[in-house]
Parts: C-alpha cells; sequence; structure tokens
C-alpha cells in the first residue's frame, strides 16, 4: 500500500466489531450459523454452515450478518486471522463465537475498500493471535488496534472496483 495515505485505526472506521453468538445447535431449520470453516480462500463457504435454534437462544439484530460485513476467524491455531467478506447470503444468517464481525461504517470508509485489505493483511491479523498453541485467540482491542491505510474516497473506490 502507498505511503501516502493517512492511517486509521480499525476500530474508528466500524460501526460493529464484535464477536458471533453462542448458538444452540439444531439439525435442521433455524439461522443459519457460519463458523471458522466457512471461512476459507477469503471467501465465505456455506457448506460447511450449521443452524441454531433463535427460539433457545436469540440471537440480537446486530449480530446477523449483513452485505459488506468482514468476517474474522479470531480462535485457534491454522484458522485465526483467516478474513472473508460476505457478499449476499441466501438467507439470514449469523456466525458463532469463534468468528469475529468487523461492519465498516460507510461514513468513514468504502466498505469494500476494507474488504480488500483486511484480506491482504491476513498475515498480520493471524500475528496478533495471543495464548498457548491451539488455544490462541485474537482479542478484540487487538483486532480494533490494526492501522488502515486509507487514501481519499475516490481511491478506495477505484481500488474497491479492481
Amino acid at each position: 500500500m502507498a505511503g501516502d495515505f493517512q492511517k486509521r485505526r480499525l476500530g474508528e472506521l466500524c460501526s460493529f466489531l464484535n464477536r458471533g453468538v453462542a448458538p444452540a445447535y439444531v439439525d435442521s431449520a433455524g439461522l443459519l450459523v457460519l463458523n471458522q470453516k466457512c471461512i476459507r480462500d477469503q471467501r465465505v463457504v456455506l457448506a460447511y454452515a450449521r443452524r441454531t435454534d433463535p427460539a433457545r437462544k436469540p440471537v440480537s439484530q446486530d449480530r446477523l450478518i449483513q452485505p459488506h460485513d468482514i468476517l474474522v476467524n479470531s480462535t485457534g491455531t491454522g484458522t485465526l486471522g483467516r478474513v472473508a467478506q460476505v457478499r449476499d447470503l441466501p438467507e439470514p444468517a449469523t456466525v458463532d463465537s469463534h468468528v469475529t464481525i468487523v461492519r465498516p461504517n460507510p461514513d468513514a470508509v468504502d466498505p469494500v475498500y476494507l474488504g480488500y485489505v483486511m484480506r491482504w493483511f491476513e498475515p498480520e491479523i493471524e500475528a496478533l493471535g495471543e495464548g498457548s498453541t491451539g488455544q490462541t485467540e485474537l482479542s478484540r482491542a487487538r483486532l480494533r488496534s490494526i492501522e488502515i491505510p486509507l487514501p481519499g474516497r475516490s481511491r478506495q473506490r477505484a481500488i474497491a472496483h479492481i
């Protein structure tokens, strides 16, 4: 990324940054739950999704996935730091507690641009994990503190368009 861009902390560019829910898993019906296995190769893979019963464990509105949300695996060696941006989903969905939802604030940053930057930063995000082998965790505070290169809006849109 160009050195002449100003830098802003990720937390300043988001309207929401939090982990998902502890689901009450069910075999069929219920709300779609994306987990760590669903975030691979910088894409959301629905084949590994499960379902939760929102009647048993309610899911707050802010934890329902929205277009342009950026999902970050936040637990475990080998999966921590994987990033994918949601373009669209076939039905309402949430994420489990091992995934962090990063919701760009469109007044602060172009959401697609931020998605590209976050994917580019995967190695740095993985390096922010703390804890013992196999139990590494990415804290929200550390994720919020990542410095994001931020060009002007027209340049953000141009980069996002590519």
